[in-house]
């Protein structure tokens, strides 16, 4: 189960599969567009990078099985590029938080 306030997430460790919509109100996205959401851990080095498909300025974020088992319990940094015809065309958001919590 995911939880957001405002653009910091937590999530239970091991959780997969949810799907989490997002909207984006903010930026130039044109259709054809695609997204990379990332995941860091703090000292910058990439846990997850998936490539995201936007449809009228939303996407659906979701971690698979492998990628949730490359998340133990702790702190991480969320951010969230644009990529235009394979050329990064903007950071919409970074240095967010993504907490994974003891799960339930």
């Amino acid at each position: 189960m995911y939880t957001i306030r405002e653009k910091d997430i937590t999530m239970y460790e091991g959780d997969f599969g949810e799907r989490l919509p997002i909207s984006i109100i903010e930026g130039n996205i044109l259709q054809g567009d695609s997204l990379k959401f990332i995941i860091q851990d703090h000292k910058k080095n990439k846990i997850v990078e998936k490539e995201l498909s936007v449809v009228n300025n939303k996407f659906e974020f979701f971690l698979t099985e492998q990628e949730t088992k490359l998340l133990p319990e702790g702190k991480y940094i969320w951010g969230l590029k644009q990529y235009r015809e394979g050329l990064l065309i903007d950071t919409l958001t970074a240095n967010n938080t993504f907490e994974v919590i003891r799960g339930q």
